[in-house]
């Protein structure tokens, strides 16, 4: 396996930070390990594809994982809240 891009470090790094807001959060228990993935596609701006070589897992797992979660955000209002709480505490000025 080639080693991890300048990129890909840095969204390992990124990755332990969001598991640790998604763990404390409100955010359901079946819905964190996805959540987390979503989050570091969607929020933090990491590509799927790199997110996937960090997670170990396919392009497609983290498709599914982030389609999984924003149809749950549109669907429940407090799961709305609990990511907006977490995107909150990663970049609190945007």
């Amino acid at each position: 396996m080639t080693p991890l891009t300048p990129l890909e470090r840095g969204a390992k790094l990124a990755l332990t930070g969001i598991r640790a807001l998604v763990e404390v959060s409100e955010v359901p228990r079946a819905l964190r390990h996805a959540g987390a993935i979503h989050l570091l596609v969607n929020s933090a701006g990491v590509p799927g594809a790199s997110a996937a070589r960090v997670l170990g897992v396919s392009k497609q797992y983290v498709s599914k994982a982030v389609a999984q979660v924003e149809a749950r955000r549109v669907m429940e209002p407090a799961i709305e809240a609990a990511f907006d709480a977490i995107e909150l505490q990663l970049f609190p000025e945007e």
